[in-house]
């Protein structure tokens, strides 16, 4: 049995997909970063073309005059138009340390609220092929991940991570992406992303998605954003409860139409049903003769069949459509047997998805191949949706291959696909600094490098670097018994235990997928000078990616963004009676001990805002 069938249920297809040159030479070429580091795109959608495109969407009647492209580029960058710039998406492949990516990973935009439920799967309900479902709420999933701390008993403190483990180990529903059935993931790891504007979507039945507007979500039309599946009329795959199936009804085409073919029903001659599943009436209505034959409407039942309501010698009886039409073309005697899905959908009624079989069968068709019960997915319309404010947001990874979740009984994706030691043996592979990049702590900046390590201080600093690394991945190995001492008579540690020993300069791998909005917001954090070497390096590298991808739109974001400050109202102030004074700007600044002190005092700015206020705008204040 097949459960999905491509002319049941298309997922549109794009017709035209505008290529940009510049960035079709880069696709598929690594571009190396750091000692073992590399970063790539593998796909896009969208131009500068799809920017100007979405905002002139609202441009209506009485428009006189549509700007250029480059000026209607500027003026939205310019007065933070965020909307048409989440038009473009990039996908990217990228090679980089763990302690890296934990920095990158901060930047996803799309969140859940801390109160979402996701849905757990418990073992002795698929056993029993019943339906017990456990829920657990992303915020309680993240407190979990927590470790624990006795403070009565700090000498009793056993392993602080039971909680997180017991989670890792439950059955979080997701959905086979081939076939529209669910299967199960993992929980990885999960986090805080920040405060974020929050929408909340109601599907009924207790199904409630609050998540941020950028988060996938898979529906109808494939994978979207939020927004864009609200803003379509979307319908959002969703989970039903155990014994109902999927059930969506094909599109009926110009070609279905040439190809159907009408027989009478042998036990109402008065209806006629169709080889494509469908049923009409002949009877006639002399006050209006145009209304037949009319086609009879069909209609859902609990149980993901479809029905139709017929009326015999005054009486109207309920019959199911897929034995209708097994009735009309194959009348012969069915001997017990009953009417089967080829595609397991049981809203296909046409004649060439349907087939008798024994009861047997019938049943088999609904198991997975571990013999419990398949579950359906289906696709429901929200019933509302509003902006319900901002909170702190939570996001979370899982284990693939599908990489999506249900929660709030929706499936959702998570955009990071993450290189998983769960499944396979990292690489030999650490970020091993150059020697000038071995820097000691600021001492006014936290964040920050000071003074550039030299000689044998630099050294030590290296051999401990490169000698942990290699003992821990060497403890990695011997653990999992891999490796030239592998021991035939053992079973290795499961690796989602043995990885937890590896250091933070070994490499892992992901696909990145972004929209162009936020991708500026990473690059204006993470591209910048102050920013940490080791992930300023990749943003570089994908600020020449984006300028090859969208050029307009990337010189746009370094005049108004990247390159541009913002003023407090407190330098505002400094800058208006700067330009009114007399005297030259040096003058103003200091006072007669040549410190600037004095002025900072007098606007209320702090020495720290101060000095970076003179050296944005790049003034001397030396004699």
């Amino acid at each position: 049995m097949t459960p999905h069938d491509e002319n049941t249920h298309s997922v549109p297809c794009v017709t035209y997909r505008p290529t940009v040159p510049a960035l079709e030479d880069l696709l598929y070429k690594p571009i190396p970063i750091l000692d073992h580091g590399f970063i790539y795109p593998i796909d896009y959608m969208g131009d500068d073309t799809a920017i100007t495109s979405a905002a002139r969407v609202s441009y209506g009647r009485g428009t006189k005059r549509l700007q250029e492209d480059t000026n209607l580029i500027r003026y939205m960058l310019r007065h933070e138009h965020a909307t048409p710039f989440e038009m473009p998406v990039i996908k990217f492949h990228v090679k980089l340390p763990i302690f890296v990516a934990r920095q990158w990973i901060r930047h996803r935009a799309s969140c859940l609220a801390g109160d979402v439920k996701l849905t757990f799967d418990l073992p002795g309900g698929i056993l029993s092929r019943g339906n017990k479902i456990y829920y657990l709420t992303i915020k309680e999933i993240y407190d979990r991940f927590q470790p624990t701390v006795n403070v009565t008993r700090p000498d009793k403190q056993k392993y602080p991570y039971f909680n997180r483990d017991h989670v890792r180990g439950m059955m979080l529903r997701s959905c086979d992406e081939m076939n529209l059935w669910p299967t199960h993931t993992s929980i990885v790891d999960v986090w805080e992303s920040g405060v974020k504007p929050i929408y909340r979507v109601d599907f009924g039945q207790n199904k409630i998605l609050r998540a941020s507007a950028d988060h996938l979500c898979f529906t109808d039309l494939g994978w979207l954003r939020l927004i864009d599946a609200l803003q379509s009329n979307a319908g959002f795959a969703t989970t039903v409860k155990s014994g109902q199936f999927i059930s969506y009804t094909p599109e009926f085409t110009t070609e279905d139409e040439r190809r159907e073919e009408w027989r009478s029903l042998p036990s109402c001659p008065k209806y006629e049903v169709s080889n494509m599943g469908r049923v009409r009436s002949l009877l006639n209505n002399q006050n209006n003769p145009r209304q037949y034959p009319k086609i009879k409407e069909q209609t859902y039942v609990p149980n993901g069949y479809l029905v139709v309501s017929l009326s015999e010698n005054g009486i109207s009886r309920i019959h199911h459509v897929h034995q209708l039409v097994m009735e009309t073309f194959y009348p012969e005697s069915r001997d017990g047997r009953e009417v089967r899905h080829h595609d397991d959908n049981r809203a296909n009624n046409r004649l060439d998805n349907l087939l008798y079989g024994t009861p047997f069968e019938n049943t088999s068709d609904r198991m997975n191949g571990d013999g419990s019960q398949r579950m359906a997915i289906g696709f429901t319309a929200p019933i509302s949706y509003i902006q319900d404010g901002e909170e702190m947001t939570y996001d979370l990874s899982v284990s693939g291959p599908f990489h999506n979740f249900c929660a709030g009984g929706v499936y959702v994706h998570n955009s990071y696909n993450e290189y998983s030691a769960r499944y396979s043996i990292l690489d030999k592979e650490f970020y091993i600094p150059e020697f000038e990049k071995l820097a000691t702590q600021s001492t006014s900046n936290r964040q920050g490098r000071g003074d550039v390590l030299q000689g044998e201080e630099a050294d030590a600093v290296l051999t401990l670097l490169r000698d942990d690394a290699n003992r821990n991945y060497d403890h990695y190995i011997e653990m999992l018994n891999e490796g030239e001492h592998a021991d035939p008579n053992r079973d290795g540690l499961a690796r989602e235990l043995a990885r937890m020993n590896l250091t933070l300069n070994t490499y892992t791998q992901w696909y990145w997928k972004i929209d162009l909005r936020n991708l500026f917001h990473f690059l204006g954090l993470r591209a910048e000078a102050h920013a940490q070497y080791e992930i300023r390096v990749y943003a570089e590298q994908i600020l020449q990616i984006v300028q090859a991808w969208v050029p307009i739109a990337t010189h746009a974001f370094m005049d108004y963004q990247f390159h541009a400050i913002k003023v407090s109202r407190m330098e505002k102030e400094l800058l208006r009676d700067m330009l009114q004074a007399r005297d030259s700007w040096n003058c103003f600044l200091v006072d007669h001990a040549g410190n600037t002190d004095t002025i900072a005092k007098k606007y209320g700015l702090t020495k720290r805002e101060m000095g970076e206020f003179i050296q944005n705008l790049g003034l001397q204040t030396t004699d």
